[in-house]
């Protein structure tokens, strides 16, 4: 490892390293769609998330929440889908999954009886605000270049190590 030495009458006059960063939303490693079925006091969500059938690799350590709207009467909340779990304080459902291998879905969602003010007028549907995160060790969405400069103004080596962790938010309607 080279260390840089620049003395204090030229500090802020020397470009040790510039950098460039981009982000491309057609590559986003995964997709939500969702649906919200209401008849009466009942209201129903689902929604699926599918794995990019252009990444690389498998999403790992995925955690899907969706805050239920509150209108819904807790106690009569049933969740679909694998490992789900309900935080009654914060009125918000977590999926968690180890691994979603590439071109593979998965449907989840929520359902129970709204409050009687709630449920008369039928004109107000209920939103569920979905937050997803998910890492992976090959796709990226956006990417950093960064150029260094050594002494003799030639390129110098810029070692980095990467870790992908992405944040969607969606919001079913």
């Amino acid at each position: 490892m080279e260390t840089i030495y620049i003395p204090k009458s030229e500090l802020g006059k020397v470009e040790v390293a510039g950098f460039t960063n981009s982000f491309n939303k057609q590559s986003m490693p995964i997709t939500i769609q969702s649906k919200i079925f209401r008849k009466g006091d009942e209201c129903k969500v689902v929604f699926r998330i599918r794995s990019n059938s252009k990444n690389s690799g498998a999403l790992r350590d995925t955690v899907v929440s969706m805050a239920i709207h509150p209108s819904m009467i807790s106690n009569t909340l049933t969740i679909n889908g694998n490992n789900g779990s309900y935080n009654e304080l914060k009125k918000l459902v977590t999926w968690r999954l180890k691994e979603l291998p590439i071109r593979n879905g998965l449907i989840f969602g929520a359902s129970g009886k709204l409050i009687p003010s709630y449920a008369i007028d039928t004109s107000k549907m209920p939103t569920f605000p979905i937050v997803l995160r998910c890492d992976s060790r090959t796709d990226g969405i956006s990417g950093v270049e960064v150029k260094a400069k050594s002494n003799d103004s030639e390129l110098s080596k810029v070692t980095a190590k990467t870790y992908n962790s992405f944040r969607l938010v969606h919001r079913a309607q």
